[in-house]
C-alpha cells in the first residue's frame, strides 16, 4: 500500500488543492490531507476547526470519503484516504 501525504493550510481551500487531492487519490492507495493547525510563515484568515470543516465539505461523496479529525493542537489534523 502506497500512502501520499498532501500538507498545507488550505486558508481557504482552492479548486487547485480539490483538484490536486482528487489526481492524487487517484494514484496512490490512500491519502492523508494534514492541515497544518499554526502556520508560522501566515496569519490564517480561518480557524483550523473551519478549514477543517471547508475539506470535509468539498470532499463529501468524492472518493477521499474517509476522514477523522485529530483533537490535539499539533501541526496537521485530519486523515483523509480513500478506502482500497
Amino acid at each position: 500500500m502506497i500512502t501520499a501525504i498532501y500538507p498545507g493550510t488550505f486558508d481557504p481551500v482552492t479548486n487547485g488543492h480539490v483538484d490536486v487531492i482528487q489526481r492524487a487519490a487517484d494514484i496512490f492507495d490512500r491519502l492523508v490531507i494534514g492541515v497544518v493547525g499554526n502556520p508560522q510563515h501566515k496569519q490564517p484568515m480561518f480557524t483550523l476547526d473551519e478549514r477543517v470543516a471547508f475539506l470535509k465539505d468539498v470532499l463529501a461523496g468524492s472518493r477521499t470519503s474517509r476522514s477523522r479529525s485529530s483533537p490535539s493542537s499539533s501541526s496537521t489534523s485530519p486523515a483523509s484516504g480513500r478506502p482500497r
